[in-house]
């Protein structure tokens, strides 16, 4: 199952991990890809 928990805007996104705990604890499931995107022109 792929879930999109939250998509920002140019400029950031605010997320709780509690949001995104909670559907991986409801489910049962057994592991969990969490990815995250740096820009190049930010660093």
């Amino acid at each position: 199952m792929i879930v999109i928990r939250h998509v920002g805007s140019l400029n950031g996104s605010i997320v709780h991990p509690r949001d995104v705990l909670k559907l991986v604890i409801v489910s049962n499931s057994a592991s969990i890809i969490v990815v995250h995107n740096y820009l190049s022109f930010y660093r």
